[in-house]
């Protein structure tokens, strides 16, 4: 047994008595260690997921996000100045335009309709948005919206956010359906070795086990921004909770 010895005021000062210290076990010093433990596809542990993605090595996926990302360069510099206007990273924002809008900035931030500058409401879920004269002043209807609607979203999400937090704050902005068929969402996690690129909302509400995923997830997009210099490990790890260093 491992001991602590103090001293303990006595009419003889000089003795020392033990004071046994509790031994945790190797499970215990781990998760005190780094916070980690692997978590499922139901109750998702972020950290862990956020240190251990990776792109598939697949010539065609890359192939496709590679499309992506040209479409990415056109309007980065829209993506850059929406942050601003949202207190939210650039790379967490080309995550949600990715998916949404193909980065189609004719469409809402939250949905791909294209009512901008048309005095119109956005017609899909969420509906009755807007209306938006620009496109960085639907990104910030997006925003406010889904962090009215709920309360982890607007927690996780602010200019200090690590990719961490953007795992699950995309998860909960495409909608938590996934947790329910026992797998990680492909909004978030397809093209990416904690997704095997089956099973899909083929529409609002409609899952199909079988259909294939055919576009990247919004991490797989982030990292390849990363490997083109896009984005930065530091921006990456945030500066939230910063002793979590995921890349």
């Amino acid at each position: 047994m491992i001991f602590d010895c103090f001293k303990k005021k006595r009419s003889n000062p000089s003795v020392i008595i033990p004071r046994p210290i509790p031994i945790e076990t190797p499970r215990q010093a781990q998760e005190r260690y780094d916070g980690v433990n692997t978590g499922n596809a139901r109750n998702p542990d972020w950290r862990y997921l956020a240190s251990t993605i990776s792109l598939d090595d697949d010539s065609a996926k890359r192939g496709t996000i590679n499309w992506y990302y040209k479409q990415y360069l056109k309007v980065s510099g829209e993506l850059i100045r929406a942050a601003e206007v949202a207190a939210a990273p650039h790379w967490f924002l080309a995550g949600i335009d990715m998916r949404e809008m193909s980065f189609n900035h004719k469409g809402h931030f939250a949905n791909g309709d294209e009512i901008i500058g048309t005095g119109r409401l956005t017609y899909r879920v969420p509906k009755g948005l807007g209306p938006a004269d620009s496109w960085e002043e639907s990104v910030l209807q997006a925003m406010v919206y889904e962090e009215g609607h709920n309360a982890r979203f607007d927690k996780l999400v602010g200019p200090n956010m690590n990719f961490a937090d953007a795992l699950e704050a995309w998860e909960i902005y495409n909608g938590l359906g996934f947790r329910s068929k026992g797998e990680y969402s492909e909004y978030v996690m397809g093209f990416t070795n904690h997704h095997d690129e089956t099973g899909r909302y083929v529409a609002d509400g409609r899952y199909s086990s079988s259909s294939k995923v055919t576009r990247p997830g919004a991490a797989a997009f982030i990292l390849y921004m990363l490997e083109k210099g896009k984005v930065s490990s530091e921006e990456l790890n945030g500066k939230r909770n910063s002793f979590i260093k995921i890349f």
